[in-house]
This record gives structure tokens, C-alpha cells and sequence, in this order.
């Protein structure tokens, strides 16, 4: 009876790395070919080996030997997505663009902008800015019927005290005659001073707020000073 040997088929999970894996692979095949010369060295003639069971080690470590190599593949083609991915989001650097985004960045002076888009006419609308703690320190009225509107904070909370720079949450509502509340779409604009790579997903700087390349709705050359 031929002893079983692991294949190292474990080693080929999403978790580990195909190099783990080769290394893996090489040392249980190494053992089980070095158990195999054993045993057929000290086989008993008059009652030989039944190749069937080192036949099937074999034919399980040809198996595993191919998945390995279906994961070094997909690992290369990975990194080339991945290299050609970061390639084309550096042409993002320094153009002026319309992203999909509920966060503005308030510097402590200039007035923080946004823009939000209804499609249809509502009984009120109203504008909700959060704190990075998760307090509300402003609301405001807006127009609540159908288009597009520009909505610029002066970075004051509801008693007009001046707000610390930093991020905030936006969040508009439009409300029906019942009161019920929709979400309505927030859009910023700004260059974007820094690119790179986040688990995979091409990622932008605008105004200092990371946004996933997804969230672009429109690119523009910046606007001569």
C-alpha cells in the first residue's frame, strides 16, 4: 500500500500566493517521490505494489501543478491590469473634475460648494451639514424643485459660529407633501492633486477628499488664472 502524501492543494487558496504555493508543491512532491522509491525498493515480490494508488497521487499532483500555474497567470495578468490601470488614472493629475461624492472640505475661510440635482418637484428640500464627529451643526432650505442647484456653505453652524477646517458630510433631502424624505444626488468639483491605488481600485484626490475614479462624471482641463 502506497502512504498518502499531501499535495499542498491548501496552498493554492485565494490566501496564499502562487509562490507559497510552488514552494509547497516541490517539497510534498519531493516526499512522496522519495516515499514511493521506498516502498518499491522494499516491496514484497510475491505481493507487488497495485500501481493504481501511486497512479492517483500522481495524477493528484498534476492537478494541483496546473492549478498553480491557472493562479501564476492570473496573478501576472493581475499586475498588468493594474500597472495600465495606474497609467491611465496619472492623466487624472491636475484636470478639473465633476465627481459623484456626499463630502466637502472645508477650509476655514473660502465658502465649501457642492451641487445636488432633483428630478422631481418636491413640497421642500433642505440641505443637511455634518461634522467629521457626526453632528449636525447646519441646515439649510434650498430649492426643491426639478434641476440642478449650487449650494455654498460659509462654514457656519445654525447659531453662526465659525466651523474648524476639515471634512463634512452633506446630505439633501427632498421632502413630498406627506413629508416623505428622498435622497438627492450630491456632486463636487475640484483638481485633483494625487492619484494611486487602493486594494486594487484606481483612486483620486479632490480637494483633499479620496474618490474612487468611479465617482467621475465629467474631466476638464483646468481653467487658466
Amino acid at each position: 500500500m502506497v502512504s498518502t502524501v499531501n499535495t499542498g492543494l491548501a496552498a493554492t487558496s485565494g490566501s496564499t500566493n502562487s509562490q507559497k504555493a510552488t514552494k509547497v508543491f516541490g517539497d510534498n512532491l519531493n516526499s512522496f517521490l522519495k516515499l514511493l522509491t521506498t516502498q518499491l525498493q522494499n516491496q514484497d515480490p510475491l505481493e507487488p505494489m497495485d500501481s493504481a494508488a501511486f497512479t492517483n497521487q500522481l495524477v493528484q499532483f498534476a492537478n494541483v501543478e496546473q492549478a498553480i500555474g491557472t493562479n501564476r497567470n492570473m496573478e501576472k495578468l493581475l499586475t498588468a491590469t493594474t500597472a495600465n490601470q495606474n497609467l491611465g488614472t496619472l492623466s487624472y493629475l491636475g484636470k478639473t473634475v465633476d465627481a459623484n461624492a456626499n463630502t466637502v472640505f472645508f477650509n476655514g475661510t473660502d465658502n465649501a460648494s457642492f451641487r445636488y440635482q432633483s428630478a422631481s418637484d418636491y413640497a421642500r428640500a433642505s440641505v443637511s451639514i455634518i461634522n467629521e464627529k457626526g453632528t449636525t451643526v447646519r441646515t439649510l432650505d434650498v430649492n426643491p424643485k426639478k434641476g440642478v442647484y449650487t449650494v455654498n456653505w460659509d462654514g457656519k453652524d445654525t447659531q453662526g459660529f465659525k466651523q474648524p477646517n476639515g471634512f463634512y458630510s452633506v446630505k439633501v433631502n427632498g421632502f413630498d407633501s406627506k413629508d416623505k424624505a428622498t435622497r438627492l444626488s450630491t456632486v463636487i468639483n475640484g483638481t485633483v492633486t494625487a492619484v494611486g491605488n487602493e486594494n486594487g481600485q484606481a483612486m483620486l484626490t479632490v480637494n483633499g477628499i479620496p474618490l474612487p475614479t468611479t465617482a467621475v462624471i465629467a474631466v476638464r482641463e483646468p481653467q487658466p488664472k
